[in-house]
Parts: C-alpha cells; structure tokens; sequence
C-alpha cells in the first residue's frame, strides 16, 4: 500500500514537470508578430541614427579643435619651464664657477699662511735649540763645580762617614804594625802612600789587604784595614805579583773610562753639529723664501711699470693720431672771468667728496633750492638749475613742488655743494639748505 502511494507520487511529479518546462520553451520563442514588430523598430531607430551623423559630426570635430589648443598650450607651458630650468642651470652653474674661484683663492691664502708659519717654527726651533744648547753648557759647568765642592769638603752626608768623625780626629799614625790589625779612616790629605808610611808599611801590602791598587783614589771617611805583623809579612811576598795584575785591570779601567768620556764627548760633539745644521737649514730656507718674495715682488714691480710705460705710449700715440686727424679750430673767445667765490666753493665741493669717498661716509643728503606753487614752475627752476650744470630733482609737498639739487654722499659734501649754489651767479640763490634724500 505504501509502496503504490510513493509511486503515484513520483508519476505526478514527472508529468508536472514535463508541463512546465513546455510551457518555457513556448515562452521563449517570440511569435512572428512579435519578430515582426521587433525588426520595424529596429529600422526606425537606425534611421533616427543616420538623421542625427551630421551633428554628432560637427560636435567631434570642435572637440578636436579644443583638444588641439590644449595640446598647444601644453606644449608652451613645457617650453616654458624648459626655459625656466635653462635659467636655473645657467644661475647654478655660474655660482659654482663663483664659488671654485673663492675656493682656490682661500686655498692660495692659507697655503701663504702655512708657509709664514712654517717659516716662524723654524725661528722658534732655531731658538730654543740655542738655549738648550747654553742650558746643557751651564749645566755641565755646575756638574764638574759640585763635584769639586763635594772632593773638598769636610762633611759628607753619608751617614757612616759622618759617624766617623770623632774617630778620624783622634787617630794616630802607629809608625810600624801592631800584633793584630786595626782600622782607620780616610781624611783630608790622605792617600795609599802617605798611610801605608805613617803606618811602617809597604804601599802594596797595604793596598792588598785592602783589595785595591795602590794608585786607587781615597775617598774622605773611607774605611782602611792596617794588618797587623803576621799579615805584612804573609802580604809581602804576594803583594808585588798581585799589584801587577791589578795594575792590567786598573789600565783597562782608565782606557774604558776614557772610552766613555771619549763618546759622550763625540755624542755631544754630534748634537751641537745637528743643531748647527738644523739653524743653517732654516736659516737657508728663511733666506730662500726672502729671495723668492723679493723676486717676485721686482717682476711685479718691472710688469707694472712695463704696463705703464706701454699705457703711456698708447696715450700718447692717440693722442697724435687725434691731433693729426682733428681739423684746425680758431682759437676760442675768451670766456667770462670766473667769479673767485664760487671758484673757491668749487674745490671745497671737490675735496669733500673725495674725503666722503675715503672716509666711506653714511648718509645721501641733497639741497633744497626752491619751493614753486606748482609743477610748471618748479620745472622751470629744475631748467635754470641744469643749465648751469646741476643735477636736479623735483618732488611734491602739501606745501609745494621742492626743486632739490643732488644727491651728495655724506653730509659734509651736501653742505659744500649748498655754499656752490648760493655763491653761484648763475643760479639766483642765496638761501639753499641742506636735507636728507629720499
């Protein structure tokens, strides 16, 4: 039963569908009325399409046009920074060229600069090799001093030499050895002679039972063994074979000491050399770089004077070529005799400007001469004023016109180009002051 109900089901279903998907297809193919209609709109609006070309004709082509002069004016705006990247480049590369040149003459200084320098630590060196030269002097002069006080004096600060002084006071020469041996000490104007004399014996017992040679050189306070008698006679039959031997080492000894004495002096001897010949050596290029500046400074001076000459001979030379081609004048009237005052404010005028020119004076100033109504007549004055050779400039007030004459540089030559104008005939002013430009 269940199973006839499942397929009964499953049958329905099928035909539903096959109904169904008929139906679409149907749905999906137009009839031919409907293709009909289709097609008769299609051609009305390619027609409507072809009626409208020209228009859309004309509109492409002023859109073209527009696109050109944009094209056209970016192509000017890119010239233009082109040029604008030009000028740079140009400016960058004479700034460049600018700085180079301030390098090389800074580099030209300080190479000028080294070389003073150099030429000063040579001095410096020359000199304080002198005094070092004169210090080691003295210093070897109060060594061998001090060595003399110290052989000549009494007390010595040796602690065991100076313990011995009250024994060296009281000891007395024995005249012959005693049975056992004794000591003594060293005093002023001893030696291995005189004490081996004032004690009875041979000088080379007494130097080998002291283990010494008898030339040895005795110090003050030094301690001395006096044998006694057995020991003298036991020294004496050795102490002549034992003294030449020891006479071999003392010759070797002198020979080295004077070895040594020989090379410090050489080594010294060597020193003073070198130190001469580093002096020479600066003195030599101290006296080159003089003669190298006096050189250059005479074939400067010869170029100049070379140029000057030539300068002066162009000069002249024009100057009779102008003569010969120049026409032959009349001789010219006599001019109107100068009024002195003004002649005398003309060289005052002079020298103030060549004073502000030196002295680098501050300040522009000018001189008012007159104050007109209005333009016509200021300009009228400014007129007079260049006729007579001034230099004029008209600016308007509340009050007026100023007519000004000027610039001067500084006030000095303001006030002595204001005494010109006023002892001026030419000009009609008496009353002309000075006032700062603007």
């Amino acid at each position: 039963m269940n199973l006839s109900k499942q397929s009964l089901l499953g049958g329905t279903m099928l035909v539903f569908g096959g109904v169904t998907l008929i139906a679409m297809v149907q749905q999906s193919q137009p009839s031919d009325a409907k293709k009909q209609d289709i097609k008769e709109i299609t051609q009305q609006e390619e027609s409507a399409t072809d009626s409208k070309h020209p228009k859309k004709d004309a509109v492409t082509l002023t859109a073209v046009d527009e696109e050109g002069k944009e094209v056209e004016k970016d192509q000017l705006a890119k010239d233009q920074l082109a040029k604008d990247q030009l000028a740079k480049d140009i400016a960058t590369e004479t700034k460049l060229a600018q700085t180079k040149k301030q390098q090389r003459e800074e580099q030209a200084k300080a190479q000028e600069e080294q070389a003073k320098k150099f030429v000063e630590q040579q001095e410096k060196a020359k000199a304080a090799q002198q005094s070092k030269y004169k210090a080691s002097s003295n210093n070897s002069k109060k060594a061998e001093e001090n060595k003399k006080a110290v052989a000549k004096t009494k007390n010595i600060s040796h602690p065991q030499v100076a313990n011995r002084g009250d024994a060296i006071k009281k000891q007395q020469p024995t005249g012959a050895p005693g049975n056992n041996p004794t000591t003594y000490y060293a005093k002023k104007g001893d030696s291995m002679y005189k004490i081996a004399k004032d004690h009875g014996i041979k000088i080379e017992v007494l130097a080998e039972a002291n283990d010494m040679y008898y030339l040895d050189t005795l110090m003050y306070g030094q301690k001395l063994i006096i044998p006694s008698k057995s020991q003298v006679a036991k020294l004496s039959k050795t102490a002549k074979k034992a003294q030449a031997k020891r006479a071999i080492a003392y010759q070797a000894k002198l020979k080295k000491e004077q070895e040594r004495k020989e090379a410090a002096r050489k080594k010294r001897e060597e020193k003073r050399k070198a130190a001469e010949a580093r002096i020479a050596k600066a003195k030599a290029a101290k006296a080159k770089a003089l003669k190298a500046a006096k050189e250059k400074a005479a074939k400067a001076k010869a170029a100049k004077e070379k140029a000057l000459k030539e300068a002066a001979k162009k000069k002249a030379n024009k100057k009779s070529v102008q003569a010969k081609k120049a026409p032959t004048k009349k001789a010219p009237a006599k001019k109107a005799p100068v009024n002195r005052k003004t002649s005398a404010a003309q060289k005052k005028l002079q020298q103030a400007r060549v004073t502000a020119k030196k002295e680098n004076a501050r300040g522009t100033f000018g001189v008012q001469v007159a104050l007109a109504a209005d333009q016509a007549s200021a300009d009228k004055v400014a007129a007079k004023f260049k006729k007579a050779g001034y230099r004029t400039k008209t600016s308007q007030t509340t009050r007026g016109v100023r007519v000004i004459v000027g610039p001067e540089r500084g006030k000095v030559a303001a006030l002595a180009l204001k005494d010109k104008i006023n002892s001026d005939p030419r000009t009609g002013v008496k009353n002309a002051w000075v006032l700062y430009w603007r």
